[in-house]
């Protein structure tokens, strides 16, 4: 007797092991958005607030302000997107006792996959232009401190966008053609197929693409701070060698804050999206042509719990990196919040006075007038 069609197989026409089943909804694992997110939401809420109510009041602007003032207006549209979700994860049972939510629930999963794409591909590709831009001034400072500017940056972060909203055109389109059939969505790839095949054929490309764009943003990045790395490196030895010989005179106050800002907020990204760029490239080994490598139903769940993990963390951590390592953001903090920055710097203080014996932690922090800021110094 034939038993075949009994037998599960995956997009590579693989037998899927019986013995691999999927995990219980109370599963551990799961817990972590639930727990997690609350806590995440309000960093990055806070963080990113404060980063906008900084740095739109700036004046002049520089480019930094505009990647960095997009980069938090997306990475909080990204966590505020989700707590519907959140709220079906830790809650399940609001689908079947609140009527008006499924109602909700229904056209929140047809347009959150797009909404989040250009989201994400937003937040991506800015921190690669942003480290880009920073690479080309590093390289030729002469031939492009001139050309970068809030109306160069403007654009540059528009035509993301509009990269962004093309990315995700399948996915609105996909959801569209779907509300006009009138029908449920298990009959819709049937109904897809046949009555719009350009959608059907386009639908596994969005797929393919919406694995592939992070592992490019990933290794793009790896490869521009990299470079950028060697390239200040080599300037530093250069300005060394000239100051030495009474022939020139150090200009790291041009460069580096920004520099070290850019390069920040890229090392930030990598460390949290590791484990997303391991998880995209084992995914797209998964799928035809490749189809050398398989994810169980029981590994996937952990890795999604942990790649949501990280990547949460770099969307929530953009605000106190700025505050760690850019001392000219540290001061337009304390001239926009001035009693906020008196107690972050009295908590500061007393870490240090507990950390031990050693210089006094007001020394350690100390700002002399004759310190140079950059505000006059900063390039754009």
């Amino acid at each position: 007797m034939n038993n075949t069609s009994a037998v599960a197989l995956d997009l590579c026409g693989r037998v899927i092991p019986p013995g691999d089943p999927f995990l219980k909804p109370d599963h551990p694992i799961r817990l972590v958005e639930g727990i997690c997110f609350p806590f995440f939401l309000v960093i990055c809420t806070v963080g990113n607030t404060l980063n906008i109510l900084v740095l739109r009041n700036n004046r002049p602007k520089s480019t930094a302000d505009i990647y960095m003032i997009s980069l938090a207006l997306s990475d909080l549209a990204i966590l505020w997107l989700y707590i519907p979700t959140w709220v079906q994860r830790i809650q399940p049972a609001i689908l079947t006792k609140n009527p008006d939510f499924l109602m909700f629930d229904k056209t929140y999963r047809g347009l959150y996959p797009g909404f989040m794409t250009i989201l994400y591909f937003i937040s991506n590709w800015i921190v690669v232009v942003f480290s880009l831009e920073r690479l080309l001034v590093v390289s030729k400072p002469m031939y492009f401190l001139g050309r970068f500017n809030v109306k160069t940056t403007t654009f540059a972060v528009l035509a993301i966008i509009s990269i962004g909203i093309i990315k995700s055109l399948q996915v609105f389109l996909d959801y569209f053609f779907f509300q006009t059939t009138g029908k449920l969505s298990m009959y819709w790839n049937d109904i897809r197929a046949a009555k719009y095949p350009w959608l059907a054929n386009w639908y596994p490309v969005q797929a393919v693409a919406t694995v592939v764009d992070p592992i490019l943003v990933f290794c793009f990045l790896i490869a521009i701070n990299a470079i950028l790395v060697h390239r200040l490196i080599k300037r530093h030895k250069t300005c060394k060698q000239d100051l030495q010989s009474g022939q020139g005179k150090s200009d790291s106050g041009n460069y580096m804050n920004t520099v070290v800002l850019s390069m920040g907020c890229a090392f930030l990204f990598l460390a949290c999206k590791l484990p997303s760029f391991v998880y995209n490239a084992l995914l797209l080994a998964t799928r035809p042509p490749f189809c050398t490598y398989r994810i169980s139903n029981f590994a996937g769940p952990h890795w999604l719990a942990f790649v949501w993990l990280f990547s949460t963390i770099n969307y929530s951590a953009n605000f106190y990196l700025y505050c760690a390592i850019s001392k000219k953001f540290r001061h337009q903090l304390e001239s926009r919040f001035p009693r906020l920055s008196f107690a972050l710097r009295k908590l500061r203080n007393c870490f240090w006075q507990n950390r031990g014996p050693g210089s006094p932690a007001s020394s350690r922090f100390s700002s002399p007038d004759t310190e140079t800021t950059n505000d006059q110094m900063e390039f754009s």
